[in-house]
């Protein structure tokens, strides 16, 4: 608890000083101050979900923003930023969540192995193991995917196993809390990252590798599994592109957060929830668009030859236009000298 007669002498101090920085001790006594429960695993999963609740009304925005775009009723530039505001907002959340779950020094507590073993069903040191894993995030995921469906699921399925049986039937429920999106991301992270020796520049992939993304296709009338199908084809296949960019050379700037979180996830080898939001954006984006999916693409080609065409045309009229012989006078033009 805190002291509070020790807090009071320490600010009476710190406004006897000269100074305008507060007392180190002040400063110390309230910084110093922790819960006195400590934290549980069932506190680090309701604030999770919580977290996950925040983002999944952020993909309700970005949904929307396309549907805009795709009526025409707002431009690709004004969809762009939604989209790109959506995920520094979401990384945002996530950084809280974080420190969050480090404070809460889940691995390192016994309860919780016994709380996961009990949840997942699985053996006290498969439990041990699963708590002690680098990513913070698989355990809960593992967590809420069985609080969803009440299936038990292995850590194993979020980083190896892409064509299990897991979405038969619980794709359409997970589909708001972006597990399909994390399970594709974990997987591309553990093929790429993990079990590849990345020498090159980029990751190459053979083309077919995932599977064949269909935009045309009637997603109503397909199972989970075959939903799950489509959203790896078209995931995977648009990482492995977006990856060439995001290790780009020559000085080359990533503006798109999905690109920087790419190029975040092969240089620290970790995948972030924000990255994971990143991709759900972009099957959202598919999702709504359809088999005009390749509209935002002509209207960017559009852009940049307008925008081509615009600076092409100021330096034409800078290199032809005398300064002096403006309204400016000599008494301006001579400062050009």
């Amino acid at each position: 608890m805190l002291e509070v007669d020790d807090t009071v002498q320490n600010i009476n101090q710190a406004s006897s000083s000269k100074s305008n920085v507060p007392a180190r001790s002040s400063y110390d006594t309230f910084h110093a101050y922790k819960p006195e429960t400590p934290i549980t695993i069932h506190e680090v999963m309701w604030r999770f979900k919580a977290v996950l609740s925040d983002m999944q009304q952020l993909q309700e925005a970005v949904r929307e923003a396309w549907e805009a775009y795709a009526a025409k009723t707002l431009d690709l530039a004004a969809a762009a930023m939604t989209v790109n505001t959506a995920i520094k907002v979401a990384k945002s959340i996530e950084d809280d969540l974080v420190s969050f779950v480090e404070e809460s020094k889940v691995s390192s507590n016994p309860e919780n192995c016994r709380i996961v073993s009990d949840e997942l069903k699985l053996a006290p040191a498969v439990a041990k193991k699963l708590l002690e894993h680098d990513n913070p995030y698989l355990e809960l995921f593992s967590m809420l995917h069985h609080d969803v469906t009440r299936r038990p699921v292995s850590v194993t399925n979020y980083l190896a196993q892409w064509d299990n049986d897991l979405y038969d039937e619980q794709y359409d429920s997970l589909d708001a809390v972006m597990i399909p999106a994390y399970t594709t991301l974990s997987a591309f992270h553990f093929r790429y990252t993990v079990k590849v020796d990345m020498r090159g520049k980029s990751i190459k992939a053979e083309e077919g590798d995932f599977g064949t993304y269909e935009p045309e296709a009637d997603r109503q009338s397909m199972s989970g599994k075959e939903k799950w199908l489509q959203h790896r084809a078209l995931a995977m296949e648009a990482i492995t592109e977006i990856s060439v960019l995001a290790n780009g050379t020559g000085g080359f700037i990533a503006v798109d957060e999905l690109t920087n979180g790419i190029k975040e996830l092969l240089q620290a080898k970790r995948v972030r929830l924000s990255m994971v939001f990143a991709l759900q954006t972009l099957l959202i984006a598919h999702r709504v668009l359809g088999a005009k999916a390749y509209m935002p693409f002509l209207d960017l080609r559009t852009w940049l030859k307008r925008t081509h065409g615009s600076i092409t045309g100021v330096r034409s009229w800078l290199r032809d236009t005398d300064v002096r012989n403006t309204a400016w006078g000599p008494e301006h033009t001579s400062q050009l000298d």
